[in-house]
């Protein structure tokens, strides 16, 4: 497998994660909004288009560079904001394309009918879910304890998330990169617990 396609497979993986915990609602009319910048900033003022919190702005370059060792090369934030969820995905590009990461997150959408991703999560994380029950390619999610309000991982020796309910948000990073499965796990705890500092 190539770097390009290692790190589709990372940013696929991340992306069944989400859709498998907003299935229930999806956002509604307004456009993704893209935006490309160097390193990591102040988020900026929300609109009805953007989401009040950009999920690259939960990790610097050099607390990337502290967990993959090289530091941040370049970024891409997608948001939605309208609708029942607030959704923003980041995707931190490396010298190494292959130890790339991707951080989506979730928070209360700014439309009227609203929710608390808390809802969301708990209902995505009780037992009777078909994400609770594991995938072909993955054994059901394991509960990490200490990190967040709850968390959860799921992945093998190849690819894995990890999604973390901290107050109002919860989000889901995945690090790529070599190592098995207990090597990602603790990359993505490591850069789990900058991000969760950043959150309110």
């Amino acid at each position: 497998m190539n770097a390009q396609s290692l790190c589709n497979l990372i940013l696929s993986f991340a992306t069944f994660l989400l859709a498998a915990f907003s299935s229930c609602s999806k956002p509604e009319t307004p456009p993704a909004v893209e935006t490309t910048q160097d390193t990591a900033a102040p988020t900026p003022a929300a609109s009805p288009e953007t989401p009040a919190l950009d999920a690259c702005s939960l990790l610097t370059s050099e607390e990337i560079e502290s967990v993959q060792g090289e530091p941040l090369q370049d970024m891409k934030s997608t948001g939605k904001a309208g609708g029942t969820y607030s959704l923003s995905q980041c995707s931190f590009t490396l010298p190494t394309f292959t130890n790339s990461i991707s951080l989506t997150v979730m928070g209360k959408g700014a439309g009227p009918d609203g929710r608390d991703p808390k809802q969301l999560w708990n209902e995505t994380f009780s037992k009777e879910t078909p994400l609770m029950k594991g995938t072909g390619k993955t054994g059901p999610p394991q509960k990490i304890e200490g990190l967040g309000d709850e968390a959860y991982w799921v992945g093998n020796d190849i690819i894995g998330a990890l999604s973390v309910l901290k107050g109002s948000h919860y989000f889901t990073i995945s690090v790529g990169g070599p190592g098995g499965q207990s090597a990602k796990l603790e990359k993505s705890k490591k850069l789990a617990n900058f991000a969760i500092t950043r959150l309110q």
